[in-house]
């Protein structure tokens, strides 16, 4: 395929610079664009490990105020105050815009709306990264999905889960093609320099934005009953809060008293290596309460030899073969739930065997050549 890379002049939106799973997809995909020559330029809210990167990598990056679309902004008060800051932020794009002759608009995650209303008002392409399963309130769907079919040119969605939603919501984006599928890629190499092993005692984590429907709560509810089998086991979990929800961490160390695990769980807080946390343990718990469209963490512990237990819902489906690659667990019952992660540890030969299984399906299905190739030939469909 021949590649007109001075057509691509690529402004790329996102809202937070940490390295979770939504940036380190961002992170993958400017890397693509790059590699090809496309001339790319990065907006986020906010410094952080992702800006570092992005500068690391010689990529022009600038810090604006998107008026990113958090839960706490989904009320009329709230979208008073989005809508000011997309209206400051609209003239510092368009400026942007203007001395880079950028003609394609690049938003990653839902949470960004002003790269589609930037991209109508300038008559510039826009494309849309999905990154979310979101179910209410209902208003707010509407609107996506209503931007998605007007004001994008095509929308990714990251799972079959994301796909199915969205289209649920607006079948006309599938009838008009603005919306495809694209699986997250993962470079396993730095995950794959260790083998499958155990660890005595045996260490099971979760790792994720701390938000109440990732479940950490329910992570230590599980926690709780395989504790109450297996007390020698340790229970590590990692992940930090958006500004403003600091009393979710509350909440949890409330909680960890409550089933009296405050011994036997280690918060680690953010973790800039994830390499490393998934060398510490030996079983991935994801413990998410509604539909995770397609949860990173499940690959790099996929691509380290760990076994996943996920919830069965959203984009974990699409990455685990259950009780093959790893498990599927229920979202609502952590009794059912340390039942089945207990048939693991109770048979090691199995966790190990389960662990290689699953790093086999994420170097096949999951690879980040074949998430750079399918991003590409996307772009030059367009």
């Amino acid at each position: 395929m021949s590649i007109n890379t001075s057509a691509h002049r690529i402004l790329f939106l996102h809202g937070s610079s940490d390295l979770y799973g939504a940036s380190r997809v961002l992170l993958q995909t400017v890397i693509a664009f790059k590699q090809q020559g496309f001339h790319i330029v990065v907006i986020l809210s906010e410094k952080g490990p992702l800006f570092d990167q992005l500068t690391a990598l010689a990529i022009p990056v600038h810090i604006i105020r998107l008026g990113i679309l958090r839960r706490k902004y989904n009320n009329i008060g709230g979208l008073i105050n989005r809508v000011f800051f997309w209206g400051k932020a609209f003239f510092l794009l368009k400026k942007i815009i203007k001395n880079d002759s950028i003609n394609t608009i690049y938003s990653n995650t839902t949470a960004v709306l002003v790269g589609a209303i930037t991209s109508r008002l300038l008559r510039v392409r826009h494309i849309w990264h999905i990154h979310e399963i979101i179910k209410e309130p209902r208003f707010l769907l509407q609107i996506l999905s209503y931007l998605m079919e007007y004001f994008s040119d095509i929308s990714i969605a990251v799972s079959s889960a994301t796909f199915n939603h969205w289209s649920s919501i607006n079948p006309n984006l599938v009838k008009k093609h603005k919306l495809v599928t694209i699986l997250n890629g993962i470079d396993a190499k730095p995950y794959s320099a260790f083998g499958p092993s155990l660890t005595h005692p045996l260490v099971i984590g979760m790792i994720g934005r701390v938000h109440f429907w990732k479940g950490q709560s329910y992570f230590l509810e599980i926690a709780h009953e395989l504790n109450l089998v297996n007390p020698h086991i340790e229970f590590i979990m990692a992940g930090d809060v958006f500004k403003g929800y600091e009393y979710l961490l509350e909440e949890i160390a409330l909680k960890k008293i409550e089933l009296g695990l405050e011994q036997h769980i280690k918060d680690l807080g953010y973790v800039s290596d994830n390499t490393e946390f998934f060398r510490r343990i030996d079983l991935l718990i994801v413990p998410s309460i509604l539909p995770d469209p397609l949860p990173t963490v499940v690959l790099e512990a996929m691509a380290s030899a760990k076994p996943v237990a996920a919830t069965n819902i959203g984009g974990a489906l699409d990455m685990i073969i259950d009780d093959e690659t790893g498990l599927l667990i229920p979202w609502n019952d952590a009794k059912k739930a340390a039942n089945k992660i207990q048939v693991l540890i109770d048979n090691p030969d199995l966790m190990l065997s389960m662990g290689e299984k699953g790093r086999s399906r994420a170097l096949e299905y999951f690879s980040i050549d074949r998430y750079h190739s399918q991003i590409i030939e996307l772009i030059e469909s367009i």
